[in-house]
This record gives structure tokens, sequence and C-alpha cells, in this order.
């Protein structure tokens, strides 16, 4: 009998903490802001629109996670050359960006790059790419639907 109790109690608190573990996890938050939506050869990924210096610093660091078919546009204010880093990151990503209709250049599966990292030892992309807009979106999606450099990009 006390065998069964023992047995018992340690299902239950398996649970417990199996059910603590589950409630607890912090969500990944949910795109905000303005959205449009981005296609590149079959893929379509709703995109949040960042325009702003100030929000495009900050860019998907806000999020824990991202769909597959989601992402972020940076749309900005005129064309030129627009490095991109990944310190702070959560999770890799896709980079493509974007001159006229055009993907100009495309990077796969960038890894995160913890926030303490000094800048002297991050390694920056897309900053010889001239360029108007760029899209960031879930690692793989690149790979997935084959987008490569010259391949057409709508926004709607």
């Amino acid at each position: 009998m006390n065998k069964i109790i023992i047995i018992l109690g340690v299902i239950l608190i398996a649970f417990a903490g199996f059910l603590f573990y589950q409630f607890n996890k912090t969500p990944a938050k949910t795109m905000s802001g303005t959205t449009q939506t981005v296609m590149i050869n079959n893929g379509s990924f709703k995109v949040e629109v960042v325009t702003d210096q100030k929000e495009q610093e900050i860019g998907l660091i806000k999020y824990t996670a991202l769909k597959p078919d989601q992402g972020m546009l940076f749309v900005f204010p005129q064309k030129g050359y627009h490095p991109f880093w990944m310190r702070g990151m959560h999770f890799p990503i896709d980079l493509i960006f974007i001159d006229g209709v055009k993907v100009s250049a495309a990077f796969e599966n960038l890894p995160p790059v913890d926030s303490k990292t000094p800048e002297d030892k991050i390694t920056t992309y897309g900053g010889f790419i001239n360029s108007e807009k760029a899209v960031e979106l879930s690692a793989g999606m690149i790979k997935k639907y084959n987008i490569k450099k010259g391949d057409l990009v709508t926004i709607k």
C-alpha cells in the first residue's frame, strides 16, 4: 500500500511540474503595427512594416518566435546601404534585401547573437547591398521557396 501511495505521489508531483512549466512559459508576442503581405515566388508572408529608425533598430528583437508565414518589412527612407546584425535576437532568421521589385540579396539562417556580445565581434549582413527595403522571415523560408537574387517581390 505504501508503494502505491509513493508511486501516485511521484506521478502527481511530475504532472504538477509539467502543468507549471506549460502555463509559465513566456508566449511569443504577436505581430503588431501595420501589416502588409510580401509575396516572393510561391511564398506569402504577413509582415509587420517598420519605417522609422527606432522601430528598425528594435526589429524582431521584441519577439521570441515567428510563425513560418510571418516577418518584418523594413522600408528605408531612401535607397542605400543598410547593414543588419543579429545582436539580441532570440531565433535564427532569413534576411532578404529588396531593390525596386526584385530580390537584390538573400541571406539564409542567420544565427542569433547574445545581447552581451561586443559590437566588434558581431557579423553584419548586407552593408554592401544597395536597397530600399529588407524583409526578415523565419529561418528556412529562402530554401523552402527557392528565393534568390532577381526574384520578383510583390508587396500588398
